[in-house]
């Protein structure tokens, strides 16, 4: 998700800056720009849990929240034409 935020926002010409809370801006303006919310919503849950999980000694992922996220993340792509 970040990613493809980071290319939509250079594809409008912006470069992105790496300093605190740059994922959460990333997310709000792929939400912006394709028009939809849940992507800030999501997006987000889905970076705080992987930020517990790398910083935090670990967080577990079910499958069912995994295959949830990767149907998100597909949708999302194909939402942004990738």
């Amino acid at each position: 998700m970040i990613k493809l935020g980071i290319m939509l926002i250079a594809k409008k010409g912006y470069k992105v800056r790496s300093k605190a809370g740059h994922h959460i801006k990333i997310l709000e303006k792929l939400s912006q720009l394709l028009k939809d919310e849940d992507i800030v919503v999501l997006g987000n849950k889905m970076r705080q849990e992987r930020n517990v999980n790398l910083y935090d000694g670990g967080f577990f992922v079910g499958e069912k929240d995994s295959l949830e996220y990767l149907k998100f993340v597909k949708s999302t792509f194909k939402k942004a034409g990738i």
